[in-house]
């Protein structure tokens, strides 16, 4: 097999399409692939469940983070050495589709209004046009179009000392 140039770019979606039935073997689908760095690069894959509430279980992504380092080892896709890493986006990301509006159901959330107002609670509902979020009591349902922003958020309130 002929290696490719130094210069060459790593063919993400080609990749993706190698790596996704390893993952979804986990029950896991692969959330963001990307490359960061420049002499030597690091492959970052983020892996997460394909809908609803709950964690990634840590075995998953451990056999998940196996079968796609052994993968990587068999198609090579940087000329030189490189560095994987491979996680959960975790909190904080952004809620920009509906499968991530529905993993954050039951969990905080902060959300920037198109009309510049900001709302936080716990995400308490999700369908296709609205989101209803707990503010401390008071229900809010709000249409997904008068969403600018929004981003799932930790809670340390409840952390026992």
């Amino acid at each position: 097999m002929q290696k490719k140039p130094k210069n060459s770019k790593v063919d993400l979606e080609e990749l993706k399409t190698q790596l996704l039935p390893l993952v979804e073997e986990q029950d896991l689908v692969i959330e963001n692939l990307k490359v960061t760095g420049g002499h030597q690069p690091t492959l970052v894959i983020d892996l997460d469940l394909p809908d609803g509430p709950g964690q990634v279980p840590a075995s998953a992504l451990e056999a998940a983070t196996r079968a796609i380092s052994k993968k990587l080892d068999e198609v090579d896709p940087f000329p030189g050495a490189y560095f994987l890493e491979v996680g959960t986006a975790g909190v904080g990301r952004e809620l920009n589709t509906p499968r991530l509006w529905r993993r954050t159901l039951g969990l905080p959330v902060t959300i920037k209004l198109q009309s510049g107002k900001g709302v936080k609670g716990i995400l308490t509902e999700v369908d296709d046009e609205y989101v209803t979020v707990d503010c401390d009591g008071k229900v809010k349902r709000l249409t997904l179009e008068s969403i600018k922003k929004a981003r799932s958020r930790a809670d340390i309130t409840n952390i026992e000392e």
